[in-house]
């Protein structure tokens, strides 16, 4: 009898065990798919003006920045979350680690090279003079003693004066926060003219049936690409975006994407 209830207590002893086994491997394996399966967050910093880069409708942000940031998530495995704020302000937000990059067709620069990590290239862009429909002003010459607005903090506000320095052309420029206040301001006659990406301010035109036009006075062309602070999570993430932008440059997607927001592949030079 003592033989048998010292079997039956070994028994139950082993069989708690290897009860006890299964459920701490169940509960392991439920863990490492949980982490397997959470998505790695990029926060990307843009404004809600830009049509059709990027701008808000409903409550919705949309644009071609938007799609092309969703799909180089899906594809390198990050969930994309944005945050809509003035453009003047979308730097100091990279700068205090606020956002992880800036989807606003933001120019490759050397001064911009030294202080961020940037992608490879994913769009081209050129700066024009934009001015009333019935303007008589179109050449860059004709803006003289002009008023021109443009973005503060640009890359067009830089250029502009870089320009007017070299051709010793007395432009008046005026800072503005975003483009609206620009084109209601140059169709009240308020300003001559305001700089934009021509490829931007043709849909806009085109959607909004604005009395404007762009003229034929270039200010120059740059190359777009998303910054990122210099740091080891940023270089991994930089990784990550090139790769995901290689595919979809080699699959066709980025000039599919172009075209559909702009009628014209915007994404090569």
């Amino acid at each position: 009898m003592k033989k048998r209830t010292i079997a039956k207590i070994l028994c139950c002893v082993l069989a708690a065990g290897l009860l006890a086994g299964c459920a701490g491997g169940k509960k392991e394996t439920k863990e490492n798919n949980t982490a397997k399966d959470e998505k790695k967050v990029m926060t990307v910093g843009i404004a809600g003006d830009f049509y059709p880069f990027c701008y808000t409708e409903n409550d919705e942000s949309k644009g071609f920045e938007i799609d092309v940031l969703n799909e180089i998530g899906e594809r390198a495995g990050y969930e994309v979350k944005f945050v809509v704020a003035d453009f003047t302000g979308l730097f100091g937000m990279l700068d205090s680690g606020k956002i992880d990059t800036v989807g606003h067709s933001v120019a490759i620069t050397e001064a911009r090279q030294e202080k961020y990590l940037i992608s490879d290239p994913y769009v081209y862009s050129k700066y024009n003079i934009i001015t009333k429909k019935d303007s008589e002003l179109n050449d860059i010459k004709d803006f003289a003693n002009k008023k021109v607005g443009v973005v503060m903090g640009g890359q067009g506000e830089v250029k502009l004066n870089e320009l007017c320095e070299k051709e010793n052309l007395p432009i008046e420029v005026a800072g503005y926060e975003g483009t609206a206040a620009m084109d209601e301001d140059v169709l009240m006659g308020r300003i001559d003219g305001r700089l934009g990406p021509v490829i931007q301010t043709t849909a806009n035109i085109k959607k909004n049936n604005l009395d404007l036009k762009v003229t034929d006075a270039n200010v120059f062309s740059e190359t777009a690409g998303y910054p990122m602070p210099k740091d080891e999570k940023h270089e991994a993430m930089l990784k990550d975006v090139n790769e995901a932008l290689k595919a979809m440059r080699d699959d066709g997607t980025l000039k599919e994407l172009s075209m559909k927001w702009f009628d014209l592949d915007a994404t090569n030079e």
